[in-house]
Order: structure tokens, then sequence, then C-alpha cells
């Protein structure tokens, strides 16, 4: 089934390949999730930040801006490494059937029945759907099945 589900995502257009930027432990050999990522928070300095934001200032970082950053499991101090990964585009995907339909304006925007979004999230879900990363660098129970680029 998911299989079935990825090749008619790649065939309508709906995936695109592109790189970025990792923390990966040598010592553990593995890129590392946010979670398994501390170090200083390079907007206020605290040091025990986690690799997607920081407890003290509750500002959203991205893992490779913490400075002096380490592995939670075997404090090691991870290393910078670009990986190629897939990304579903959900602004080609938004734009199909119901695309776009009951977007906000802003402070007080409402999704369906949910409760009123804050400024920040109303902002966030205004600005449309950005492309996705649906899955990270780790060992897959399943191959993907795709002709050599």
């Amino acid at each position: 089934i998911a299989q079935d589900i990825f090749q008619r995502l790649l065939e309508r257009g709906f995936l695109c390949s592109d790189t970025m930027d990792q923390l990966r432990c040598e010592a553990c050999e593995r890129f590392l999730a946010d979670r398994f990522v501390e170090g200083c928070c390079p907007l206020c300095g605290y040091e025990e930040a986690r690799g997607d934001q920081c407890d003290l200032c509750g500002k959203l970082i991205n893992a490779v801006e913490l400075k002096n950053p380490h592995c939670k499991i075997c404090r090691a101090t991870p290393v910078i490494r670009t990986s190629k990964h897939l990304f579903l585009e959900l602004p080609k995907v938004s734009e199909g059937p119901g695309g776009g339909e009951g977007r906000g304006t802003g402070g007080g925007a409402r999704i369906g029945r949910s409760a009123p979004l804050s400024p920040a999230a109303a902002r966030r879900y205004n600005r449309g759907p950005r492309p996705h990363r649906p899955v990270r660098d780790f060992k897959s129970p399943f191959h993907l099945l795709l002709e050599p680029a």
C-alpha cells in the first residue's frame, strides 16, 4: 500500500528531491533527530536547548544552528552532513480539489469548527503549505523502488 501511494505521488509530480544539512553522530553512526541533540541556544545562550527549540526563550531553532551541540545518547560532538531527501510538495497538493479553501484572515481565524488560531498560527496557516520532508534518515523497514535518476 505504501509503495502504491508513493508511486502515485511521484507520478503526479507531488514529490521533489532536495538536500539539507543535518547533524550526524559519527560515534552512533546515525543522523540525529532533534530530540537527540542538545547545545547552546544561538538566540539566548541557554546551555540545554534541544535540537528543535529552546525551553528558556521558547524560540524554534534548527539543530545545525546550536552552538556546541552534542549527542544526547553518547555525548559526542556531531558533525554537519548534507543528505538528500524527498519532499512532499504540499503547495501542489493543496492546489487540487478543495485546495486553499477555508483560509483564515489572521488573528481569530478558524479551521473548520476548531478554536480560534493564535495570531502566529494564523500567519503560518495563511502563508500556505510548504514542501514537507515526510521521513528522516533512518533504517527503513521498506525500500522505495525508484529508477536511477
